[in-house]
């Protein structure tokens, strides 16, 4: 005869006691009491980190499960201002990191790890823990907007150390609003000899660091050439 007990907690102590009835209905006196225990949790994952420092990427990692009835890890992921997460990947055990594709610049997500052995056990959660890829470079701010000498004399600050080299963006009205980019400008300081007299010109400036990343635009200079 058995009795299978199911929908338990885990790790969890319970004690039984079985009683016989007759036909007539009458019950016997209980048996002896008997104790038994549930299956534990697997312990939760350590060590769980995010990087903030990738383009377009969050790498994750952990340490590896020491149980040897793991048998895969759980990723979940919420938005940063979500509370909701879902499951992103489902692993095996041997593996001590993930690569998140994110596609976007400064998107910052919020995740856990669950470690599940051979019977379907879950350990408790490990995180939340935080994660972003890598922003934009912050904008240059332009300093010094002249006419000299018959050209354009442009500088500006760097104002994020990232920046490797920049891109000049001029438009004027003879170009019906097309925006000439100057691509691989090294130094902070730009010089254009390719203005006319009496046109007025528009002036912006990013910056690029090393990954490619390009910054949003300086505020606009207008400058006029006299005739």
């Amino acid at each position: 005869v058995e009795y299978l007990d199911t929908k338990l907690d885990d790790g969890t102590t319970y004690e039984y006691q079985i009683l016989a009835y007759n036909a007539n209905g009458s019950r016997s006196l209980p048996s002896k009491r008997v104790q038994a225990t549930t299956k534990p949790k697997p312990v939760q994952i350590t060590n769980f980190k995010a990087t903030n420092n990738i383009p377009k990427q969050i790498n994750l990692s952990w340490n590896l499960h020491k149980n040897p009835e793991v048998t895969s890890y759980k990723i979940l992921r919420s938005g940063f201002i979500s509370s909701f997460y879902t499951t992103i990947a489902t692993l095996p055990s041997n593996t001590d990191s993930y690569q998140d594709l994110i596609g976007k610049d400064g998107e910052q997500y919020s995740y856990k790890i669950i470690a599940a052995d051979k019977d379907g056990i879950d350990s408790l959660e490990t995180g939340p823990i935080s994660g972003s890829t890598l922003a934009i470079p912050n904008a240059p701010n332009i300093t010094y907007a002249r006419i000299e000498n018959g050209s354009v004399v442009l500088k500006w600050n760097p104002t994020d150390n990232r920046a490797t080299e920049y891109i000049v963006y001029k438009k004027d009205s003879l170009f019906f609003g097309e925006t000439l980019r100057y691509n691989k400008v090294l130094t902070t300081e730009f010089i254009d000899k390719e203005v006319r007299a009496g046109e007025k010109y528009y002036y912006r400036v990013s910056a690029i660091d090393k990954n490619g990343l390009e910054s949003k635009t300086s505020q606009e200079v207008v400058l006029s050439l006299p005739k």
